[in-house]
This record gives C-alpha cells, sequence and structure tokens, in this order.
C-alpha cells in the first residue's frame, strides 16, 4: 500500500472513531422550561401529552410517535426519546445517564418502570438471543464436553462461572452471580 493508501486508512479510521464518540453522547434536552410549557407528564401511566396547539396537533393531545418500539416527541424539528424527556419532567433535570425500562417494554414511561444506568448496565437489560439454544442469558450449552457452561459479562471481560451437568445448576449458577455483581436484570 502506497502513501496515500495509508493515509487514506488513517483518515477513514479517524472519521469512524470520531463518528463512534458522537454517536455514543446523548442528544441534550431543551431546557426543562420549555418541556414544561409544551408538555404534560403522567408519571402513573408515563404518557406525555402537548399543552399547545398547533397546525398538526391540539392541546391534550397525546405526544410522540413510535420507533423501533420507543416513543419518539419532536420538539422544535428534534427528535427526542419521551422516557427522557419524562425523567426530565418528573426530576427537574436531563438525565446524563442512559434511561432503562425495568420491564423491558422500551414504550412503557411510566416513572416507576424508568431507572438510570450506565450504557454497560443498560445492556444487561436486552433479552435473549434468538440463536440461543438454552432460553437463558448466561448459559449456554458445550455439546463437545456435554455439559452447561454459565458465563456473565463484567466491566467488559467474560467471566466463566462453570461448568454443569444440569441446566437448571447452570442457571442458578448465573443468577447467583448476577446478585453478587448487582447485575441490572428485567423486573
Amino acid at each position: 500500500m502506497g502513501a496515500y493508501g495509508a493515509c487514506r486508512v488513517y483518515e477513514c479510521s479517524q472519521m469512524l472513531n470520531l463518528t463512534m464518540t458522537n454517536s455514543l453522547k446523548m442528544k441534550p434536552l431543551p431546557d426543562i422550561e420549555v418541556l414544561r410549557e409544551l408538555l404534560t407528564y403522567c408519571p402513573e401511566s408515563g404518557v406525555l401529552r402537548w399543552k399547545v396547539n398547533s397546525k398538526r396537533r391540539k392541546a391534550g393531545d397525546i405526544a410522540g410517535w413510535s420507533n423501533n418500539g420507543y416513543i419518539v416527541v419532536t420538539i422544535s424539528q428534534r427528535s427526542y426519546r419521551a422516557h427522557r424527556i419524562a425523567w426530565a419532567l418528573y426530576y427537574g433535570e436531563d438525565p446524563e445517564l442512559h434511561i432503562d425500562h425495568k420491564n423491558g417494554d422500551r414504550s412503557d414511561n411510566r416513572i416507576a418502570n424508568l431507572r438510570l444506568a450506565t450504557r454497560s448496565e443498560n445492556n444487561y437489560n436486552i433479552g435473549v438471543r434468538s440463536d440461543n439454544t438454552t432460553g437463558h442469558r448466561g448459559v449456554t450449552y458445550r455439546p463437545e464436553r456435554q455439559k452447561y457452561q454459565a458465563y456473565i459479562n463484567i466491566n467488559g471481560r467474560s467471566k466463566n462461572l462453570g461448568r454443569y451437568d444440569f441446566l437448571e445448576d447452570a442457571i442458578s449458577a448465573r443468577l447467583d452471580a448476577e446478585a453478587k455483581y448487582n447485575i441490572f436484570v428485567r423486573e
């Protein structure tokens, strides 16, 4: 590869790093005063409603639309996830961390279902992968050994919890590790 090719690869990798860094940052919400002028939030139902009329909506209409399971609200031609707005309206500040839906339902924005989480903690609440054969997160079957293996990811590293003859024992080991390491799980 010539000098130009090496530079081009470097530029592309720098652009990729920049894009990844920017995409991990959460978009700040509008000022809390602006949110309170535009929207009301019911913490028991999790519903946001418009306070003001516009061309497309009336005061009292439910705010937002569904996008990949999340409710999204558009304010001044920018889209924001409703659970972040709900948190801000309830607590009076833009959340600095991610907001986790305890029950895994992305559209359930009741305040009792929302909790602050780091990106890593939020990822623990992801459901079982479609290729998981045991039906339990962190437990896999090893056919070459004819045993079930339990594992857990802590701070980005996989920790082996042992191999077991019975699925129930591997599940128990995983659940014990979740409790020991205070892992976020669906409630």
